[in-house]
């Protein structure tokens, strides 16, 4: 009786564990480094289809990224050195830079592309603490702006705590 009054207390703190999923999270042989990166998700959608926003945050060692996949109807450009800037719920925003340059690839009916940003050690903490709310990617056209809405503002969140 006693253990099972014991399993029903500790079932509440089991189901509401985090509950990260890893694409990769292993030690290299050869170099001893830790990998962790998480499996992709959508933030933004175009409730029209087409236009889809995903990302998956990824950890070596003690760097870490976040990884956008963006997607549209037409042919883009990311150019080393240009920006992915976060919104957060408490209006700071949090500017991160590509070293890639980038060009969309054409799948099916829309152009998309990945594109790795460095998350400074000083930003973590912020993308930690708060939520983002928006999303700005600049491309050689000009910005791609994008309203993160409901439980997706804790995505990028959920994904770094899974990292750390």
């Amino acid at each position: 009786m006693k253990k099972l009054l014991l399993i029903l207390l500790c079932l509440p703190m089991i189901g509401f564990g985090q509950k990260c999923k890893y694409q990769k999270n292993e030690t290299d042989k050869f170099t001893k480094s830790e990998i962790k990166i998480t499996k992709e998700k959508i933030i933004w959608k175009n409730p029209m289809g087409g236009n889809t926003l995903s990302f998956y945050v990824s950890s070596v060692d003690k760097e870490k990224f976040i990884t956008i996949r963006y997607s549209q109807g037409s042919v883009f450009t990311v150019k080393s050195g240009e920006s992915l800037t976060l919104l957060l719920e408490n209006d700071e925003s949090v500017s991160l830079i590509t070293d890639n340059s980038v060009v969309s690839d054409y799948s099916g009916s829309s152009w998309f592309a990945y594109t790795t940003y460095s998350i400074p050690k000083n930003s973590i903490s912020l993308l930690n603490q708060y939520n983002v709310t928006d999303i700005r990617i600049k491309t050689s056209d000009g910005y791609i702006d994008k309203e993160i809405k409901g439980k997706k503002q804790s995505r990028i969140n959920e994904h770094l705590k899974c990292i750390d």
